[in-house]
């Protein structure tokens, strides 16, 4: 439950901010569409769940606002990172399939420019513990705590070449392997205890 990927940071590589490695990094909608109990996902901070997407219980919105927000690039694109900037500051999720939802103002898009960085090692150095501690140190506001985008695009992350980043992915699903195959080990020893 306690896992998260941890990336171990070589002094060679070069520190630059993350606005630096990426095509865009803006936000979702500012405004809140009136909800329907049918049609397109509309996606926040609660939604977001151990680096998933749950479109099963996310509120939905008609076409028409679909069609706006699409208009104000509140559509994430595939290889595209969410990150929460509001209320709870780090929760993640990477977006590996084209489907048809948009986000709240609550969730930043982070779209990685892909010569520079690869989609996984910036989704999971974003999810580590020293990226969220930083974006913590640099929330702003009173009533709701929040990190503005300005501040987001300036938070400093090391930089590897491509090939040290395959690594480090590589590395990290390895581990992610593992702590899956517990889980199961853990759910399957609790059922034979109930059993019992």
């Amino acid at each position: 439950e306690n896992y998260k990927p941890r990336i171990d940071i070589d002094p060679s590589w070069e520190m630059v901010e993350l606005g630096k490695v990426c095509e865009k990094i803006t936000d979702g909608s500012h405004y809140s569409p009136e909800t329907t109990d049918s049609g397109y996902p509309y996606i926040t901070v609660k939604d977001l769940r151990d680096g998933t997407i749950d479109f099963e219980n996310c509120k939905k919105i008609d076409d028409k606002h679909y069609k706006d927000l699409l208009k104000n690039g509140c559509k994430p694109l595939i290889n595209d990172i969410l990150f929460s900037k509001d209320g709870t500051v780090g929760k993640t999720a990477l977006v590996t399939f084209d489907k048809k939802f948009v986000v709240l103002s609550s969730l930043a898009i982070v779209r990685p420019d892909l010569e520079k960085v690869s989609e996984k090692y910036l989704y999971f150095l974003m999810s580590t513990d020293c990226f969220i501690n930083k974006a913590i140190d640099n929330k702003t506001g009173v009533a709701i705590k929040r990190i503005v985008l300005k501040t987001l695009k300036t938070i400093q992350i090391p930089l590897p070449p491509l090939e040290i980043q395959h690594q480090i992915v590589a590395q990290i699903e390895k581990e992610q392997q593992l702590v899956n195959a517990n889980k199961q080990l853990i759910d399957l020893f609790e059922k034979k205890i109930k059993d019992r």
